[in-house]
């Protein structure tokens, strides 16, 4: 996913790549990448670390046929499926599974899109070694929906990039002046503009949060547009919303910690989640948030922010009052955040995968072993 502005996941593997490094050790790391903008994306130089391009262009011919050859020929003790797998994957492989919500709630995505994920990632599970969890909401329920025994299945919680912490207010301000068009008390929303995000009622709370306020505070809705956005822009009209709400889009990395400090909340009631990488990084730029009782946001959140019912747009408006109006839970919330942030850690999940690998690839010679 790196290379392709791919959110969370695109992150995650980032992330992963530059923490195994700074590990250590004699392992090397064979990374298959889909074009040139992947390998500037990861920008990392290191004797340990091999880049591999892909050819053709085209993802799917890629994926299929380029790949396992490209992973025969380097020789590799075990193969790593970061976000979906590869339709042929080596006997030796670790899987990483992001969520279940395709198969829960398959309303969410376009079918076609759909039986495409749906088919890889029961492939994936079905063929991995390991398989890990980014959350133990994840894990339990791909062990109940699959029947998967525990020894296969591990949680291994994201850390929080070093880069998201408190930037000065008014610099922040400044920066988003300028390049964002956004100015005074703002309202913050990070992520894609699918169906699971709850973008619908987080714009109906939005209005009553305006219509109980008294006073216009705008809406910023940063990320990726994606298949949902024509309705998203014609919910935004039909509430009267327009001028209120701003959606610059895509927001490069290097600015996200200025828009989390420059907001007065964080405001992320997702339907469904398996991590939740923007609450980390609200709570690390000192923002109170409100989110999700349900999910993986849940367990990730804690009691760092207000949880509440993502299928309840008045209680979402609610939480967003008390976050705007009451200062003592503001300043409960953000220490709260700041403390929780230390549960989470990209040395921490390194390790894990490390250790996934190695009782992978274990597993693999004991079956060599036994005929």
């Amino acid at each position: 996913m790196i290379g392709r502005h791919g959110g969370g996941p695109e992150t995650y593997e980032y992330q992963l790549l530059h923490a195994l490094e700074r590990l250590g050790g004699d392992h090397e790391y064979h990374v298959f990448c889909l074009n040139q903008a992947a390998v500037e994306a990861f920008a990392l130089d290191s004797e340990r670390i091999h880049y591999h391009l892909l050819k053709p262009a085209n993802r799917l011919l890629s994926m299929t046929f380029s790949l396992p050859l490209a992973v025969r020929r380097a020789r590799i003790d075990v193969f790593h499926s970061t976000f979906t797998p590869p339709p042929f994957m080596p006997s030796c492989s670790v899987f990483t599974m992001h969520d279940t919500s395709m198969f829960d709630h398959p309303e969410y995505y376009p079918t076609l899109i759909r039986i495409r994920l749906n088919s890889l990632i029961r492939y994936g599970l079905r063929g991995s070694r390991q398989v890990l969890c980014i959350s133990e909401y994840v894990r339990q329920a791909v062990k109940d929906r699959f029947c998967l025994p525990d020894a296969r299945l591990s949680t291994v919680w994201h850390g929080i990039d070093k880069r998201f912490k408190p930037v000065d207010r008014r610099e922040a301000q400044q920066l988003l002046a300028r390049k964002y068009a956004v100015e005074g008390d703002f309202l913050l929303y990070v992520g894609k503009f699918e169906k699971r995000k709850n973008i619908f009622r987080i714009l109906e709370a939005y209005r009553h949060f305006i219509a109980a306020q008294g006073r216009d505070i705008q809406l910023v809705m940063v990320g990726k547009p994606d298949w949902n956005e024509n309705a998203v822009m014609a919910k935004i009209a039909a509430l009267g919303l327009q001028g209120l709400v701003v959606t610059p889009g895509y927001v490069c990395a290097e600015d996200l910690p200025a828009l989390y400090s420059g907001a007065r909340m964080f405001v992320f009631p997702s339907l469904w989640e398996g991590f939740g990488f923007p609450v980390l990084e609200a709570m690390a730029c000192g923002l109170p948030v409100v989110t999700s009782n349900t999910t993986g946001l849940a367990e990730v959140a804690g009691d760092a922010a207000l949880l509440v019912d993502p299928e309840d747009s008045r209680a979402i408006a609610e939480a967003m009052l008390q976050c705007q109006q009451n200062e003592s839970l503001r300043q409960q919330l953000i220490d709260n955040g700041y403390r929780r942030l230390a549960l989470f850690s990209w040395k921490q999940c390194a390790r894990q995968t490390l250790r996934a690998y190695e009782q992978a690839l274990a597993d693999c010679r004991r079956e060599r072993a036994a005929g």
